[in-house]
């Protein structure tokens, strides 16, 4: 059975904690519904970073849950382990650049 939690606001920073790297249901205020793993729960404002399900096996979405909008949470049963956090500030791949290369960017960039 999954637990359910209405008042997000009045829990303690101890009982956030539970919630990070489990897969949860949110319903906001509007009553839409957001579904994910959670990665972080700012403890000031309530605000859930969530890494929501995409039909794309490979789309990454990574979506802020600001506390105040949030009605309820349920702390939903897990297939399995959490998946890989997306890289999203890594995403592109880094590269090495001669020196060549970095002078003629630097041109570019200041003379742009």
């Amino acid at each position: 059975m999954a637990d359910e939690v209405e008042s997000w606001s009045a829990l303690s920073n101890v009982a956030l904690r539970k919630f990070v790297d489990k897969k949860i249901s949110i319903r906001l205020s509007d009553n839409s519904r957001k579904v994910g793993w959670v990665h972080a729960i700012d403890p000031v404002t309530r605000t859930v970073v969530l890494q929501e399900e995409t039909e794309e096996s490979n789309a990454k979405k990574l979506t802020f849950v600001l506390g105040h909008a949030i009605s309820l949470v349920v702390l939903e049963e897990s297939e399995g382990p959490r998946p890989q956090m997306a890289d999203f500030l890594g995403a592109e791949k880094t590269r090495e650049f001669s020196q060549d290369e970095l002078l003629k960017r630097k041109g570019n960039w200041s003379s742009g």
